[in-house]
């Protein structure tokens, strides 16, 4: 004979006291007190100390190229580009770095092994494009030699 199917046992449900709803809604109303007072407000950035802003300069590279260099340096590299970097230096001046793909690099097995990267960087100074133009035109007759 089969057994009937026994119902979970369920507990009284507990309800909140009119005093316990009344404290509730007072500590509610004083949270959205403080937050529209402005209290109550996003917690404040960290001080930053000197060896916080000097560890920070230690990141990396992460300097803007303008896009009008860039577009010149792959018209006249072409797809042997991998990408191009530009250092402002403290003291004033620019260095332009163009990587080249390793696989249209020229530069010598052992170089690549070590450096991982086909770099060539030069101090642009003051001539912005005309600088990065001259630079690229070095580079790409550069990559026309044999390895």
């Amino acid at each position: 004979m089969a057994d009937k199917p026994t119902k979970p046992k369920q507990e009284k449900p507990e309800y909140a006291t009119k005093a316990e709803l009344s404290e509730l809604t007072e500590a509610v109303g004083g949270l959205v007190e403080l937050l529209k007072s402005g209290v109550l407000t996003r917690p404040a950035a960290p001080v930053e100390t000197p060896l916080d802003k000097e560890v920070a300069k230690a990141g990396p590279n992460m300097n803007p190229v303008n896009p009008e260099w860039e577009e010149k340096a792959r018209e006249i590299i072409g797809d042997a580009l991998d990408h191009v970097e530009v250092e402002y230096l403290r003291k004033g001046g620019t260095i332009f770095t163009i990587v080249i793909k390793l696989e249209k690099s020229n530069a010598a097995k052992d170089y690549l092994a070590v450096m991982k990267q086909d770099r060539r960087s030069r101090e642009i100074g003051n001539d912005g494009i005309e600088g990065v133009e001259n630079w690229c035109k070095l580079v790409a007759q550069n990559l026309k030699r044999s390895r």
